[in-house]
């Protein structure tokens, strides 16, 4: 029997029942003797499940990349022979990022008292936020949505507040 690595991209998926990846072997074997079934020898069986008869693999439960941002599994490939062979192969499953999480603030309020004489951009106080998603979308942006818009600014990209 022959079988190779396999490695496999896939979205952030809240839905189960996902086909994941398809494993595939290959048997010179004739008739009976050259069907194969799969099934996942080692990894986490609570989530992903295998297609006996045509080696896909598919998810059983919602993954998340926070969570768990990879896994590997190990498939085995046995034919119907008398004795019965088999091979194994690595099956390793990258969860793609989704923005899928919202920024939190560090605190949830920043009190500050500021002197009326304070000079202009004078930093009064820096905010910070984090989010769990990974790249682009973990990227934390700030901006003054209500309050004294005209009397203060924020730093877009660190979250330094001034007094303009």
């Amino acid at each position: 029997m022959n079988v190779k690595s396999c490695t496999s991209l896939i979205p952030l998926t809240s839905f189960t029942g996902i086909n994941v990846v398809t494993v595939s072997a290959s048997d010179r074997d004739l008739g009976t003797n050259a069907e194969i079934t799969y099934f996942i020898s080692s990894g986490d069986k609570t989530k992903f499940a295998i297609r006996s008869a045509s080696g896909e693999i598919y998810t059983t439960k919602k993954l998340d990349r926070e969570q768990m941002p990879s896994y590997t599994l190990t498939v085995t490939a046995k034919d119907k022979g008398n004795p019965s062979l088999s091979s194994v192969v690595p099956v390793q499953i990258t969860l793609l990022d989704e923005n899928d999480n919202a920024p939190s603030f560090s605190q949830s309020l920043y009190p500050v008292s500021v002197m009326e004489n304070t000079a202009k951009d004078t930093i009064v106080l820096r905010v910070h936020a984090t989010d769990p998603d990974d790249g682009d979308n973990g990227k934390v942006s700030y901006t003054i949505i209500d309050g004294a818009n005209s009397m203060f600014t924020i730093d877009r990209d660190t979250g330094k507040n001034g007094k303009p």
